[in-house]
């Protein structure tokens, strides 16, 4: 049940006057463009909607927006994982030199065996063994199908059903939770994104 307070304040002649009158209502919803009267649904949804239900469609909303503060940081710290595939270089590219926490090697000796240049130089975005782009060499195409994994701490790629494969560890400072397309000199279409749920 839930208690809805309405106050009216007059100022009448430097006199101020309130009216309080509280009215319970099993639910209140104006969520969409059915709504009772045009103003909300008090008892049961126009569409069929319960009270349990818009109680919990409620606290959705709420939890979302807080989730929103969340993407905020994100997005001005500028942590993520650039995913692209490179025409010119003929390369699928995994860059994670901004994924969260990736200073884990700035204090890292070569092994013996890796005692050379060849990492530095066939990198890209090299910063230390552990902040740099991994990459795979590609063949132009008309279309290409990616499958991306994201989880607490890995990104995976599969390219057109696993002809290429390719994972990272990532740190984020905080989960991502989102994606974005984008190019640059050129042009894109995506023809399908479906998103699951791991």
């Amino acid at each position: 049940m839930r208690k809805i307070y309405i106050v009216n304040i007059n100022i009448n002649g430097g006199n101020i006057v309130e009216n309080n009158m509280a009215i319970e209502y099993p639910m209140f919803c104006y969520q969409c463009e059915q709504t009772a009267g045009g103003k909300g649904c008090t008892k049961m949804g126009v569409c069929g909607k319960t009270p349990e239900v818009a109680a919990l469609q409620d606290l959705l909303i709420y939890q979302i927006k807080g989730i929103s503060c969340y993407a905020k940081e994100i997005v001005e710290k500028g942590e993520n994982v650039d995913i692209y595939i490179s025409l010119p270089e003929k390369k699928l590219v995994m860059d994670r030199t901004k994924s969260g926490i990736v200073d884990f090697g700035k204090d890292s000796a070569p092994h013996a065996i890796e005692a050379h240049d060849r990492r530095k130089q066939n990198s890209i975005n090299y910063v230390d063994d552990f902040a740099l782009g991994t990459w795979a060499p590609v063949q132009k195409a008309g279309n290409y199908k990616l499958d991306i994994f994201v989880d607490k701490c890995s990104v995976e790629i599969f390219l057109n059903g696993g002809k290429i494969a390719m994972t990272n560890l990532i740190f984020p400072t905080t989960p991502y939770n989102q994606m974005s397309f984008y190019s640059r000199g050129g042009a894109f279409k995506v023809d399908r994104c479906k998103i699951y749920r791991l």
